[in-house]
């Protein structure tokens, strides 16, 4: 049974570091880094601190940069950022940034989510996730976002661009 408290906090604290790194795959190891001197002021015992810094710095690519055992409450965590990422709120920002940004015309935005949908219909077959619970509610987060995704295609596709003199 996952340690609820270090699983929690470890959700709440792993993106510490997010805009603090060059190279996204490092930001875990940076948040574990931030988070421990908080946590160490808070009444929690050196192995929840212990886990929880694990779990943070592990969660984006497994690798903490350093040997711990293997627990359940770094699964979890991974899986819940994982699972966020494809909530809807996150697809809304995704998009509304991607507009602000004046990153795509809506012809390629087109064209990026179509390869988007193809990747995610693969991720459905796939358990890519650390547990059951996690995998089944990923592919529950990419359905919503398939179907969101063909739904603002169907609206970008008949949506023109604005000329301006």
């Amino acid at each position: 049974m996952a340690d609820k408290k270090v699983v929690v906090i470890g959700c709440l604290l792993h993106d510490l570091g997010k805009f603090e790194c060059e190279e996204n795959v490092d930001h875990g190891r940076l948040s574990a880094a931030f988070a421990k001197p908080f946590l160490q002021t808070l009444d929690l015992t050196e192995k929840e601190i212990a886990d929880i810094c694990f779990s943070i710095a592990s969660h984006v690519d497994g690798k903490a940069g350093y040997e711990y055992e293997d627990i359940l409450e770094a699964k979890i965590v991974t899986d819940a950022d994982n699972i966020d990422r494809f909530s809807s709120s996150k697809i809304l920002m995704s998009k509304l940034w991607s507009i602000r940004d004046g990153k795509r015309a809506p012809a390629s935005e087109v064209q990026y989510l179509e390869k988007r949908i193809k990747r995610m219909r693969e991720m459905i077959n796939q358990d890519v996730l650390e547990t059951d619970s996690g995998n089944a509610l990923f592919k529950e987060k990419l359905k919503l976002s398939i179907h969101f995704y063909h739904t603002l295609i169907e609206d970008l596709k008949i949506t023109h661009e604005p000329v301006w003199l």
